[in-house]
């Protein structure tokens, strides 16, 4: 078998910066608004809870000092608001402010061609998405299953921020060749949008609920498994109402659960809600 110097170059590149990645940048427009609110001596933190658990980069840097070794005490923090109480207001003002300027310098780098909106389209649609297949199933964990749903596409960030020569040359192998991004990914870099986000998130120490939507093939069992079939699924319902299509070229995995084989005439009402509300909500930063 051969290999190519350029993607075991690629490789190894990607795989030394993660070693040093300290955090993702988000858009300036959406953490100015968060500090307004934050700043709101009216907003409470559950408010301030549901605006960050809608922006990927926020709401991952937050998981990972929340689960850090000197904030943790012990205990998993699966969810925004438990991080907002572990903490402290004060503390997440900070974060935001630090993400907020490094977003300053990284948003030029980005690929101006890539449509920043229906990524987040998708991020937002397919966290509402699970959260509800969660309370259709039963599950207790319906705002992890929020956030497993909202970071898990979470490797796309690292490589348009950290690797915008590499993130040019996978959407330009996507749009000529007609791949799948993951594909793509794999083929330039030597390894798929997933691990990246796999690898970065272990080093992190993020809670179980995300790691559990990058730990393929690892014989998953019980909750984990449920986590995976659930994102899966959701993609899937994406896909298929084309909703937050940023991938043109997505490819479904295998054939859906029997665990989904619920009423689907509540079940599509939802769905049209959760798209109306991603809309509007969307909309106030494009």
């Amino acid at each position: 078998m051969t290999h190519d110097p350029l993607v075991e170059h690629n490789l190894d590149r990607i795989i030394q910066t993660i070693e040093n990645i300290g955090h993702v940048g988000a858009s300036p427009e959406f953490t100015l608004k968060l500090l307004d609110i934050i700043n709101n001596t009216n907003a409470d933190s559950n408010e301030i809870a549901r605006f960050i658990s809608r922006e990927p980069a926020i709401c991952a840097q937050l998981l990972k000092l929340a689960n850090s070794a000197y904030f943790s005490r012990g205990t998993e923090v699966r969810t925004i608001s438990q991080a907002i109480v572990h903490l402290g207001l004060d503390r997440v003002k900070q974060l935001v402010m630090a993400i907020e300027i490094l977003g300053m310098f990284t948003t030029r780098r980005w690929n101006d061609r890539f449509d920043d909106k229906v990524l987040l389209k998708s991020s937002l649609a397919g966290a509402m998405v699970c959260e509800n297949l969660g309370s259709h199933l039963g599950l207790n964990d319906k705002h992890g299953l929020f956030i497993s749903g909202m970071l898990r596409n979470f490797g796309i960030l690292v490589i348009r921020e950290y690797f915008p020569d590499l993130f040019n040359n996978i959407y330009i192998y996507t749009v000529e060749k007609k791949r799948s991004f993951s594909t793509a990914c794999s083929t330039v870099c030597g390894i798929e949008q997933g691990y990246i986000g796999h690898l970065l998130f272990t080093r992190w120490n993020m809670p179980s609920n995300v790691l559990a939507v990058y730990q393929k093939n690892s014989g998953k069992i019980g909750v984990a498994l449920i986590i995976e079939k659930i994102v899966e699924h959701a993609d899937t319902i994406l896909q298929q109402h084309k909703y937050g299509q940023w991938d043109p070229y997505f490819e479904v995995s295998g054939k859906s659960s029997d665990m989904f084989a619920f009423d689907n005439t509540e079940f599509e009402e939802s769905l049209r809600q959760t798209f109306s509300e991603v809309d509007d909500f969307v909309s106030t930063f494009y």
